[in-house]
C-alpha cells in the first residue's frame, strides 16, 4: 500500500524538473548570440555617428576657412586713390614690410619660397601661401587742410576710428603718401599727425615728415600739402599660410599686420593656390604669373582632415575642397 501511494508522488516530482544540461547550453548561446548582435549594432552605431560628426566638423571648418579668406581675397587690391599714381611711402622700412606697403594687392607664394619680408617661423615647408593689401576709406573722410611743417592733417570728421599706430593713406590727383600715424591719442578727433618718429613709438615710425616724392629720410624730406578734398584710408595686410599648430599637427593660419599669426582653422595639411590674370581664362600657379597687378580671380584648394582617427585603417578621415574667389575690386 505504501508503494502505491508513492507514485502520484513520483509522477508529481517529474513534472515539476527544471532545464537539462543541454538545454541550459543552448539557452546560453542563444543569450550569447543575442548580447553580441546588440553589441555590434551599438558598435556600428557609435562607429557611424562619430564619422558623422567628424566629417560635420570638418565642413563647418572648410566654410569657415573659405568664408574668412574670401573676404580677405575680395577686398585686395582695394584703393581709393587713383591708379598708377607716385607713391612717397614714409614708413621706417616700409616698403619691407607686406603690412605698410600697397603694392600690387595680392601675391602668392610657391611652397619653397619665402615670403617678401621674412618667413613666418611656423609656417610649413613646401606648402603655398598668400599675402594681400587693401586701403579701406572711411565714409566720406577727407582732407580740410594740411600743415607740412607741424605734420598735421585736419579732417572733416571725428568718427574715423583711426588710431595711434595705423598705417594710413592720403592722396589727390597727384600722388599717394603711406604713413603711420603717431597722434593724437584721442580716439575722437578731426586731427592726423604724421610726425617724424624713428623711435619705433609706434612701431615702425616714420623716417620723415615730408609726404612728398622721393621720399627723403630727413626731418621735412620732400614737402607736399594735401589740398581740401583729398582722401584718407587705413592700409591693411593681410597673410594666409599653413602652420604648424604646436600640437603635432597643422593648422590654416591668418596674420593681420604686425599682430601675432592667429589660428583659424585646426586640421588643414595643405593649400594648393592658382590664379587667373586679366585677358586670360586659365588658372596657374603662383610661378607662373607674369604680372600680379592683373591678377582678377583666385583658386583655393585645402586639404582637410578629420579630428579623430574614425577612417578604415584607424587613419583621420580626409577630403579636398576648393573655392573660387573674384576680387571684386578687378572684376568689371
Amino acid at each position: 500500500m505504501m508503494m502505491m501511494e508513492s507514485h502520484p508522488e513520483r509522477r508529481r516530482l517529474r513534472g515539476q524538473r527544471g532545464f537539462g544540461l543541454i538545454e541550459l547550453m543552448v539557452a546560453i548561446i542563444i543569450g550569447l548570440l543575442v548580447i553580441t548582435a546588440a553589441v555590434s549594432v551599438l558598435g556600428l552605431n557609435r562607429q557611424t555617428f562619430r564619422v558623422t560628426e567628424n566629417l560635420s566638423r570638418m565642413q563647418e571648418n572648410s566654410r569657415v576657412a573659405f568664408e574668412l579668406m574670401a573676404r580677405d581675397v575680395r577686398e585686395a587690391a582695394g584703393n581709393p586713390c587713383g591708379r598708377n599714381l607716385p607713391v612717397a611711402n614714409t614708413v621706417v622700412d616700409g616698403e619691407n614690410n607686406f603690412w605698410t606697403r600697397l603694392g600690387t594687392g595680392i601675391r602668392g607664394f610657391e611652397g619653397g619660397e619665402d615670403f617678401t619680408d621674412n618667413n613666418v617661423g611656423n609656417r610649413i615647408g613646401g606648402t603655398m601661401a598668400i599675402e594681400l593689401s587693401s586701403a579701406s576709406a572711411s565714409d566720406n573722410l577727407t582732407v580740410v587742410s594740411h600743415n607740412p611743417t607741424a605734420a598735421t592733417l585736419a579732417v572733416n570728421r571725428s568718427d574715423h576710428d583711426f588710431g595711434v599706430g595705423d598705417v594710413l593713406i592720403v592722396c589727390d590727383y597727384r600722388q599717394v603718401a603711406i604713413f603711420q600715424m603717431t597722434g593724437p591719442s584721442s580716439s575722437s578727433t578731426v586731427q592726423i599727425n604724421h610726425d617724424r618718429n624713428v623711435s619705433g613709438n609706434p612701431f615702425p615710425g616714420n623716417c620723415t615728415k615730408g609726404l612728398g616724392v622721393p621720399v627723403q629720410c630727413t626731418t621735412n624730406g620732400t614737402p607736399y600739402q594735401y589740398g581740401p578734398g583729398s582722401t584718407i584710408a587705413r592700409l591693411a595686410g593681410v597673410r594666409w599660410y599653413i602652420g604648424d599648430n604646436g600640437r603635432g599637427g597643422r593648422s590654416l593660419y591668418r596674420q593681420f599686420n604686425i599682430a601675432a599669426p592667429q589660428e583659424i582653422v585646426e586640421g588643414v595639411n595643405d593649400m594648393r593656390l592658382a590664379f587667373i590674370q586679366e585677358g586670360s581664362g586659365n588658372y596657374v600657379a603662383p610661378a607662373a604669373v607674369t604680372d600680379w597687378g592683373r591678377v582678377t580671380s583666385v583658386r583655393i584648394e585645402l586639404d582637410v582632415e578629420s579630428f579623430e582617427n574614425v577612417a578604415e585603417g584607424f587613419q583621420p578621415l580626409r577630403r579636398t575642397v576648393e573655392h573660387y574667389v573674384n576680387l571684386r575690386n578687378r572684376v568689371p
